[in-house]
This record gives C-alpha cells, sequence and structure tokens, in this order.
C-alpha cells in the first residue's frame, strides 16, 4: 500500500487517506490479513499509527524505506526525515504493534558517503532490533541529483558496505527467531505451499518470517481458493524460517 493514498472517490465526495482505506478494507470478512510496505517514515502520522494499532486484521509487519542513517546524507539526498525521527517511529510502531517484524531499505556508496558517514548508519541499525534489510549499492543514474554530485564511491567500497550490513542482518534475523521462538509469540498465516516430499505446509507468517507446520488438509489449492487462517506456534528454527505447531482450526 502507498503512504500517499488518496482519493476524493473512495468514500464520498470527501479526501481520505490511508487510514480511512485501511478502516474501510478491515470491513470486507473475505480480507483476512492486511500488510504495509514501502510507507516512508514521514508519512507516519498519529492517525495512521492509531489506525494500525486498532485493526487486528493489519500484520505486525512492516517494511520501511530508510536509505541511510546518517543524518548528512538524509538532509543531503533531500530526505523529509533524520535518523531521530526514524528512530522514535520505531518506538512507536512497537508499541502499536508488539513483536513486530521491521524491515529496512538501505542504500551503501551514496555519492559523498564517507566511512564516518556510513559507520552512522551501521551503527544506527545495530541499535535496532529489525527482522531483515533490503540492501542495494548505489547505482549512478544520469539526469539524478545524486548523479551530479562530486565524490562518487568505488563499486568496490560499495560491495564491502553491502557485505558488512548482510552480516548485520543475518545477525538479527536469526536474534528476531529466537524471540518468536522464546517467548511463543502466537503466528497468524493463510495455507500457502504443500510439499508432498516432506508433507509440510510453509507460509509467510504475519510477521513475515517463514512458517512450515502439518496440517490436516492436503491440498495445494486449500487457503489460496478459500483464504482461511491459521494460528501457529513458533517450535524451532527451521530452514530459514520456524517449525510451527498448528493452535486452531481454520477461522
Amino acid at each position: 500500500m502507498f503512504g500517499t493514498y488518496s482519493s476524493d472517490e473512495f468514500v464520498g465526495r470527501n479526501q481520505k487517506d490511508l487510514a480511512d482505506l485501511l478502516i474501510e478494507l478491515a470491513k470486507h470478512e473475505r480480507l483476512k490479513q492486511i500488510r504495509l510496505s514501502s510507507i516512508e517514515p514521514q508519512l507516519f502520522n498519529d492517525k495512521l499509527l492509531s489506525v494500525i494499532g486498532s485493526i487486528g486484521k493489519i500484520c505486525p509487519h512492516f517494511h520501511i524505506p530508510l536509505q541511510t542513517g546518517s543524518d548528512y546524507m538524509l538532509k543531503l539526498h533531500k530526505r523529509k526525515y533524520t535518523s531521530q525521527h526514524f528512530l522514535k517511529l520505531v518506538n512507536k510502531l512497537r508499541e502499536v504493534k508488539p513483536h513486530c517484524a521491521l524491515g529496512f531499505d538501505v542504500i551503501v556508496g551514496l555519492p559523498e558517503e564517507s566511512n564516518a558517514y556510513f559507520q552512522e548508519t551501521y551503527d544506527l541499525l545495530k541499535s535496532i532490533d529489525f527482522t531483515y534489510l533490503h540492501i542495494f549499492n548505489y547505482s549512478k543514474r544520469q539526469g539524478t541529483l545524486a548523479a551530479s554530485m562530486k565524490n562518487q564511491i568505488h563499486g568496490s567500497i560499495a560491495k564491502e558496505r553491502n557485505k558488512k550490513l548482510h552480516g548485520l542482518l543475518l545477525t538479527k534475523k536469526e536474534d528476531y527467531i529466537n524471540r518468536l521462538i522464546d517467548e511463543r509469540i502466537i503466528l497468524v498465516v493463510v495455507p500457502e505451499n504443500y510439499d508432498e516430499e516432506t508433507y509440510l505446509w510453509s507460509s509467510t507468517t504475519d510477521r513475515y518470517i517463514k512458517g512450515y507446520y502439518k496440517f490436516e488438509v492436503r491440498n495445494s489449492e486449500f487457503g489460496l481458493k478459500d483464504k482461511k487462517t491459521l494460528k501457529l506456534m513458533p517450535i524451532k528454527k527451521h530452514y530459514d524460517g520456524v517449525y510451527c505447531e498448528v493452535l486452531t482450526s481454520p477461522l
């Protein structure tokens, strides 16, 4: 969903925003889960945060474009938020959706990203209990503001910075999975894929981590067609996610 959503035609003639859209979507019984993605930090206003906290169908998973954790770099590249604003948002999201999964977009090798500025990004991310990162190496595009800047970063440096952040994300993801298991956080899924060899279903959970589980229905079309939801208890780490026990019948 897009944080800048607005339409005069959505409900009545008054202009509506993303929070209003979420309220309306939640009324549809066949819609079991709502997942928000790629909403820029400055667009999470108090109204939207309140609606996110009040609607159970909204997944406790948020993907947010951070880009860089350096305030100098954020300002240089015309971002409309600061690192402190970002940290406050993370804390607010955890208040309205406890144990939520957090994923961030990060760009390494932006023009004028010195070692010190990259370290600011690394230190900011290290201070946050995030779940995963999408890491991009900056690619010069003619006609953009960044392309005209001095101090373009060599690709080999960007590659090394990408590698360093990748190591951090592996640690953070494992930490998040361990917390889900240790704190017995219930996960919600719609059955997606069935493996005939392992007899296991797999689904992307509401907290974005992949869940693996046994379920009496052995039909790959189940769930995709009827949109049933299941509650799972994570038991142990399994491949890239968690092996779970099914707690409820389809909802």
